[in-house]
């Protein structure tokens, strides 16, 4: 299924999961990617940045990490530019300044709808194989607020990964992320070229 992702948490303890469907976006290349339903991952975690935000730009290396350090145990990555003027060849300079590893997906070629709040740049969101949302927010809490930076003292998102793998209830499944605002009709799509 190629289309609208819908952003919402679901309270998996409380709701029967969905039947396993495949939940597919097209890459910045253009490549259709298998977001959830792959036997080849367990979930996938999504982050979703403004290229121009500079806490995203700062928490590029924590992404990578994370990408790094759960590809082994079967988390995919993707870093999703919320900006509707991206182009496939800016996605790709981004991607090289900034040592992004992960699959760029381009929202200007893939709407994605938040159903509350407004979208944060950086965000992350993990994402079940069965296509439930599990955690949504923050990547750690190094910026309790804005222009305030501190060293982590809650990895939130590592914390989600870890409880998720080793098959418990994420425990805390959203945070408030902390850093620039992402108009929602940047998430519309556009079909930029």
């Amino acid at each position: 299924m190629l289309g609208l992702l819908v952003i919402s948490i679901a309270q998996a303890a409380q709701t029967p999961a969905p039947p396993v469907m495949q939940f597919t976006l097209k890459d910045s290349t253009g490549k259709v990617q298998a977001i959830t339903g792959s036997s080849t991952s367990r979930a996938a975690v999504l982050f979703l940045v403004l290229p121009d935000c500079p806490i995203a730009r700062q928490y590029a290396s924590e992404m990578e990490r994370i990408r790094k350090d759960y590809a082994k145990k079967k988390i995919r990555t993707y870093t999703v530019i919320a900006d509707p003027d991206y182009t496939p060849a800016k996605a790709k300079v981004y991607a090289k300044d900034y040592n992004i590893g992960s699959t760029i997906i381009l929202t200007s070629q893939n709407p994605i709808i938040f159903d509350s709040g407004n979208p944060i740049s950086p965000m992350a969101i993990l994402i079940r194989n069965d296509s439930v949302i599990i955690y949504k927010g923050r990547i750690d809490d190094r910026f309790p607020k804005l222009g305030v930076q501190r060293k982590p003292q809650r990895r939130d998102l590592r914390i989600a990964l870890d409880q998720f793998l080793a098959g418990k209830p994420v425990t805390v499944q959203e945070t408030k992320a902390i850093g620039c605002i992402i108009p929602p009709e940047f998430l519309k799509g556009r079909g930029v070229q």
